[in-house]
């Protein structure tokens, strides 16, 4: 549209009121409005506000996605296969779950008690009730 060009010009420009109504004139045009210039000013902002703040969103959620490693999907044998998070290569279990079960054994230690050799100790002086200053 000519007269949308023509509107661009005069904002790009910051043209005075006389030499927009020239120009306009001379293309045949009627002159623009100042609510009109401020319309167009109003929506372009506004439609670039919405486009950065879109791409903005659009990369956040990019980076977040792309930080958020879970399991990886890798083809092994022409078939997929998951790989844990930090491994590159498919770590297969030797042992299951219900094997080491039979297998293992818990130990209970007597005597250390909660805390460990740190619990029992005792105290070599009384403690001063009330407050106390740190001199």
């Amino acid at each position: 549209n000519s007269r949308t060009q023509l509107l661009w010009k005069v904002l790009i420009y910051n043209m005075s009121v006389s030499d927009t109504v020239a120009m306009f004139k001379e293309h045949g045009l009627e002159p623009p409005s100042a609510e009109e210039l401020t319309d167009l000013r109003s929506n372009t902002l506004e439609t670039f506000r919405k486009k950065t703040m879109g791409s903005r969103l659009f990369a956040k959620a990019a980076f977040k996605s792309k930080s958020k490693k879970g399991p990886v999907k890798r083809f092994l044998n022409n078939e997929l296969v998951t790989v844990t998070k930090n491994d590159k290569y498919v770590r297969e279990a030797k042992e299951s779950a219900e094997d080491k079960a039979k297998t293992s054994v818990e130990i209970y230690v007597i005597g250390i008690g909660r805390g460990g050799r740190h619990a029992v100790k005792i105290a070599r002086e009384e403690k001063h009730k009330g407050p106390r200053s740190h001199k």
